[in-house]
Parts: structure tokens; sequence; C-alpha cells
């Protein structure tokens, strides 16, 4: 378990669950999006705002946010994703990475992070189906990019929950707030 930074407001707060890139990993992503980024204008996720939604959360009172900031430990064990595979939204001008093939702890996890977040909260859908990290959006191909890139590998070891703080131009500011360890899962009920 990691401590993060208060939340900026006292009223609702914006949040969501996410995998919060290493160095490491946040630097091979960043490789990939300046090797890509030659091949047409468009506005590209910055270093500190990528990492990969797990559950977005949305408007949460400062009572949940603080019992779900309190939580004891998270569920679940780690796993591995690799991500090779570009995909591209041409209506919605989006640019993604995701692994080549289903990743079952991926499901499994989400799954366990509704049940264990409680009633209040898990009655908002997580709207996840697949493990992806977006690289730009507003991107305008005039000529196709590869369908695949040289694989980032990232070790899934912990969760955190991240505040979007919503800018007057620009991307959001995102803030994490609190980072749990993987571990077993708590018995049912445990942040209640």
């Amino acid at each position: 378990m990691s401590s993060g930074a208060e939340p900026e407001s006292g009223g609702p707060c914006r949040v969501f669950y996410a995998l919060w890139p290493t160095a490491a990993v946040r630097d091979a992503f960043t490789a990939r999006i300046q090797t890509l980024a030659a091949a047409a204008p468009a506005r590209w996720v910055p270093p500190e705002n990528l990492h990969l939604t797990l559950w977005f959360v949305g408007p949460v009172a400062p009572a949940t946010l603080q019992r779900l900031l309190n939580a004891p430990a998270m569920p679940g064990a780690g796993f591995m994703l690799a991500f090779a595979r570009l995909r591209y939204h041409r209506r919605r001008q989006l640019l993604w990475v995701e692994p080549e093939c289903p990743v079952p702890a991926w499901s499994a996890l989400i799954s366990r992070l509704v049940e264990w977040a409680g009633p209040e909260v898990k009655a908002r859908d997580p709207h996840s189906p697949f493990p992806h990290v977006t690289l730009a959006r507003k991107l305008v191909l005039s000529a196709p990019l590869p369908s695949a890139v040289e694989p980032v590998t990232w070790p899934v070891d912990s969760v955190a929950l991240v505040e979007s703080v919503l800018q007057l131009s620009g991307p959001p500011r995102y803030r994490v707030l609190r980072r749990w360890s993987l571990c077993s899962m708590p018995a049912a009920g445990s942040m209640k």
C-alpha cells in the first residue's frame, strides 16, 4: 500500500481505478509514441498521463471517496500484459495499443474490483472491455500505420485510485490518490 495525494476539492471528486505505469513502462510507451508521432499530427498523450483505466467510477461524494481510500487491501494477484497491437478508430480519431490476445486476469481483476468497491460504487458499470493504453486523440491519418509495434511488457503488480481533474483547456490532469499492491483477495465485504 502506498499513499498518494489528497483530492483537490472538498466536494465530489471524479475518480477511476487504473494501472499506473512504472518509469520503465512509461518510457517504453513514450518511445512508441515518439516513433509514431512523425506519421501524423495528433494530440499525443503526454508521458505523465499514460495509464490503463480499469474502471472509471465517476464523481463520488467525499464520504465514499474516504471509504475507498481507506481500503486495507486490493483483491487479485499480479500478472503480465504485453502491448503490441495498434488500433485506430477513425470516427473517434483515437489511437491505442492493446495486447495481442485475451487476458483472463484482466476480466477477473475488474470483476473482483467491482465486488470489492462496495454497493454504492458497484452500481456504476465498468466499461473497460479490454486492456488498452490510449496513445493519441484527434489523430487524422493520411496513410496507414503499422498494425503492430515493438511490444511493451507491463508487469502488473498494483492498482491505483486516480483523481481526474478537468482543465479549462488541454487534457485532464491525473493525480494518484492511493496505490495498492495486488494481493490475495480479502474477505467479502472487507471495505464496508
